[in-house]
Formats: structure tokens, sequence, C-alpha cells
């Protein structure tokens, strides 16, 4: 009749708030826990496709090289053992010109001795040729690490961003409850004025 409301009735006006803005925060915090998951989950799937592909890249380019470095090594083989026998032939030809028949035994000899100090020359050119194949492995394999600690370094990343968020949403909440809870004492001092 007053237009006040009784107490009971005040009471339960406030239960009513109070229920209903624990249901908001409640929505507010199963947001923002969706949020977080769907945020997280589009992270791992990027990174997943980041280690995908550059996993693939240095597959490939692992391949590639391989193939290379072992095409170049066999022409240089076949250029090297081709270059060697053309000189072989060649000074026997210049030998045989040279002396008579008579002298066969001598350059019989003589083939051996050449043979042998061009299969030394072989050995050598092939030893420095294995040489310069496994430098360049091994300055491939410094490309791969290199890669390697890249995505290791993104990976890190984006767990620092993971994190990052994680401690935002927690701000949020906190600062979602702080202002519940001056909402809270506001309407508490109002109602003690209108009791008195």
């Amino acid at each position: 009749k007053t237009g006040r409301l009784s107490e009971d009735e005040l009471n339960m006006f406030i239960t009513h708030a109070y229920k209903k803005v624990l249901h908001l925060q409640q929505e507010l915090a199963k947001q923002q826990t969706l949020e977080q998951e769907r945020f997280k989950k589009a992270l791992d799937n990027q990174k997943v496709e980041i280690q995908m592909l550059g996993s693939e890249k240095i597959e490939e380019e692992l391949v590639k090289q391989a193939r290379k470095l072992e095409i170049d090594h066999m022409k240089r083989m076949n250029i090297i053992k081709e270059d060697a026998e053309r000189d072989i032939r060649a000074q026997l030809t210049r030998q045989a010109a040279a002396h008579s028949d008579h002298l066969q035994d001598l350059l019989g000899v003589q083939e051996a001795e050449l043979k042998r100090k061009h299969e030394h020359s072989l050995s050598e050119k092939l030893s420095n040729t294995k040489s310069n194949y496994l430098e360049s492995l091994s300055s491939l394999s410094g490309t791969v690490s290199g890669l390697c600690t890249s995505l290791q370094a993104r990976d890190e990343s984006d767990q620092k961003a993971v994190k990052a968020q994680q401690f935002w949403l927690a701000c949020t909440r906190l600062e979602a409850a702080l202002d519940t809870g001056h909402s809270q004492a506001f309407n508490g001092g109002g109602d003690a004025s209108s009791r008195q």
C-alpha cells in the first residue's frame, strides 16, 4: 500500500537478482572456456600444419639434394675414368710408334707402370671427389638442423601465445567477479537505508 517492498519481498528480489548474476557469470565462464578451447584447437591445428609442411619440405629438399649430389658424383667419376683410359691409350700409341717389335717386352713393363700411376692418380681423384660429396652432405645436414631449430622456436612462440590468452581470460573473469562484488555491496547499502 505504501509502495515499499516488505523485507520478505526485498529478500526475494535480492535472491532473484543474485541468482541471475550467478547465471550470467556461469554463461560468461562457459563462453570463455569454449572460446579458449576453439583458440587452442585452431592453434594446435596450425602448429600441426606447420610441422607437417616443414617436414615435407625438409624431406623433399633432402631427396632432391641427395639425388643431385649422387648424379654429380657419378658424372665426375665417369669423366675421371674416361680421361685416364684415354691418356693411357694415347701414351701407349706413342710408345708403340717410337719402338720396333723387339721392344714389346719393354712396352709391357711400361704399360704396367703407366697403369699403376694412373690407377694411383684415379684413386686420389676419386678420394677427393668423395670428400667433396661428404662435405656437401654435411652442409645439407646443417641446413636441416637450422630448419628444425626454426620450427622449435615457432612452437615455443605458439605456446607463449596460448599462455597469454589464458592469462587474459583469467583477468577477464577476475574483473567480472570484482564488478559483481561491488554491485552487491552497493545494493546492500541501499537496502539498509530504506529499512531505516
